[in-house]
């Protein structure tokens, strides 16, 4: 098992009501295609141990020559509870 952590650029969350993107490269070496199991985290920005909200789990992305393993997914803006996070910035 491979686990990539990649700590991503601070997200400023505002009062979006379609949530937050969030884009992330998985890793093009190797044979192509290749699949991964993709679990994302949105953290707090000071604290990056400190999990606000797991909003993606298990996914199944492949990277091909075509998408070069670039991805987006979008977070809803709620933590674990399914309960709104103030607006503010997140790791």
């Amino acid at each position: 098992m491979l686990i990539l952590k990649s700590w991503l650029a601070t997200l400023a969350l505002a009062a979006d009501p379609v949530g937050a993107q969030v884009a992330y490269r998985l890793p093009t070496d190797g044979p192509l295609p290749r699949t991964w199991r993709v679990t994302l985290a949105i953290t707090d920005a000071k604290n990056p141990d400190w999990i606000i909200s797991q909003f993606a789990a298990g996914l199944e992305r492949t990277v091909t020559a075509e998408n070069g393993g670039r991805f987006s997914e979008t977070w809803n803006g709620l933590d674990d509870n399914f309960m709104p996070v103030p607006a503010g910035s997140y790791g």
